[in-house]
């Protein structure tokens, strides 16, 4: 569609074509994660600190970290 003002085109109207997306090509991110050492470590150390009596009430508030 053209847009004209006193019989001249002013500016042409077209359908919205959005940007082609670039697709990273694979090993593109290599080197920039990183993994903990301990990450396939067993959790068993997690659960005991959750054990019956060990675990704050619901209602308690957590301690201030320190520094904060």
């Amino acid at each position: 569609m053209i847009i004209a003002r006193a019989g001249e085109p002013i500016a042409i109207l077209t359908a919205y074509k959005p940007p082609r997306r670039k697709i990273a090509p694979p090993g593109s991110l290599e080197g920039q994660g990183w993994m903990a050492e301990d990450f396939n470590a067993s959790v068993d150390d997690l659960f005991d600190a959750l054990k019956d009596g060990e675990a704050p009430a619901a209602n308690e508030t957590p301690a201030a970290a320190p520094g904060k």
